[in-house]
This record gives structure tokens, C-alpha cells and sequence, in this order.
């Protein structure tokens, strides 16, 4: 993992992989497939026929489950955030609105391992605030309290 500055922005290169051992994972299970009956039933499989742990499921698989593979991600992302702008709030995957980029369009943050942060169940289940990410899309979850600054009924508008 690589990261630099400017005046604005943080650039960081990563090739999303834990600087720390992680376990090979089938999320139903060693032997087992990657969807839920329901899922099956409904159609909304994507993965009929797969099998965790099988030879053949291609890179990032062995015969103990889904593994970790190197893949480069690169992000530009301002340095300080400002939630409380009057387009917000905004989508969160689009960095484009506060001038940054990324290479991985899931990602909404970066930990400072240069893991990229999909969602909130990637906080440790704790805030993404607490546990300290800064998300890409200039933001934090959770708007600052107080702020007496705005006006009008709009989502910058102060808490109620």
C-alpha cells in the first residue's frame, strides 16, 4: 500500500489485500454451495453449480474456500470532507462529485491499510465514524450535530 498527499487530496494505491492472515471462507460452508434455498427457489442464484472448496471455481479458491487475490486499487480522495454541502446528501459510490476517483467502483472508503470499504458491515461492526474510515465520497455516515451554520429544509439543514 502506497499513499501521498497534496493540499486536497490523498492518493493511495492498494492491492486490497490484508497485511494480516485471513482464513479461507465459504460462506455457507467447506462442501457446501453459494446460495440459500430461497435464493434458489426464487431464481436469484448466480451461483448454481458452484461448490466451496471445489478444484475447479478458478482464482481466488483452493480446497479450503475463497481466498484473498491481489488486484491494484487506486483512489483519489479529498483530504477533508464537508457532509453538510447542500447537494447532499449524495450517493455514496459517486466520488466523482468531490473531484476524487477510484479504481473500485463498490468501494466507498478506504482503511488505512488500503482495504477497500464496501459497505458498514466492514467496520467491525462498530460506525464506519468510530472505526475511523474516511469515506470517498467526501462524507461520514452520520452528520455532525450542531452545525447552526445552514439553513432551509434541505438534508444539510441542521438536526431536528
Amino acid at each position: 500500500m502506497a499513499m501521498t498527499t497534496d493540499d486536497e487530496y490523498r492518493y493511495i494505491t492498494s492491492n486490497n489485500v490484508p497485511d494480516f492472515y485471513v482464513n479461507p471462507y465459504c460462506p455457507i460452508g467447506l462442501g457446501k454451495g453459494y446460495c440459500v434455498q430461497q435464493e434458489i427457489d426464487a431464481g436469484t442464484c448466480y451461483f448454481t453449480g458452484l461448490v466451496c472448496g471445489a478444484e475447479d471455481n478458478g482464482e481466488g479458491t483452493n480446497d479450503y474456500g475463497d481466498v484473498w487475490v491481489p488486484q491494484e486499487d487506486n483512489y483519489k480522495i479529498k483530504l477533508e470532507g464537508n457532509p453538510t454541502l447542500e447537494d447532499r446528501p449524495a450517493d455514496m459510490y459517486d466520488i466523482s462529485k468531490v473531484g476524487g476517483s477510484k479504481t473500485n467502483g463498490a468501494a466507498t472508503g478506504v482503511a488505512i491499510n488500503g482495504i477497500a470499504i464496501q459497505g458498514p458491515n466492514d467496520a467491525g461492526d462498530v460506525s464506519i465514524d468510530e472505526a475511523g474510515f474516511q469515506l470517498a465520497c467526501g462524507g461520514h455516515v452520520t452528520p455532525p450535530m450542531g452545525n447552526d451554520e445552514t439553513e432551509g429544509d434541505t438534508p444539510s439543514g441542521p438536526p431536528k
